[in-house]
């Protein structure tokens, strides 16, 4: 992605970046997402919205780069909610990250600790990393 095409956007060329992290989350392109993400960070014209920084969280998850959803929760001007942590541990579990997973986790239990699901796919997690 050329340097600078989030200012293309506002310029009506393209559709807001917004959109396009939301589409590059869904088909897991964490390296276009991060950077339309970051240009819109560098903005002062837009800041992005709850939904896409769960999109870029998204992105990041699906596109290997866990450490760096990680990183995007904690830029989160909001308090991440329970499906931030979840989509998270789910992604830990599919790709036996498992240290970072149990942090989503305890995050998970400390938000609701009655839902007993998120326990389970903590233990799976371990499970299918032969731990």
């Amino acid at each position: 992605m050329e340097t600078g095409l989030f200012l293309r956007y506002h310029s009506g060329i393209l559709s807001p970046g917004m959109q396009w992290i939301g589409g590059y989350a869904h088909i897991g392109d964490a390296r276009n997402a991060h950077s339309v993400f970051d240009d819109m960070v560098r903005s002062a014209e837009t800041a992005p919205n709850y939904t896409t920084l769960v999109n870029v969280i998204t992105a990041s998850s699906r596109g290997g780069m866990e450490g760096r959803a990680y990183e995007v929760i904690h830029l989160m001007p909001m308090r991440p909610s329970i499906s931030v942590w979840g989509a998270l541990l789910g992604v830990c579990k599919m790709h036996g990250k498992t240290e970072l997973g149990r942090i989503a986790a305890e995050k998970l239990f400390e938000l609701d600790p009655q839902d007993y699901g998120n326990h389970v796919l903590h233990s799976t997690m371990f499970a299918s990393a032969g731990r």
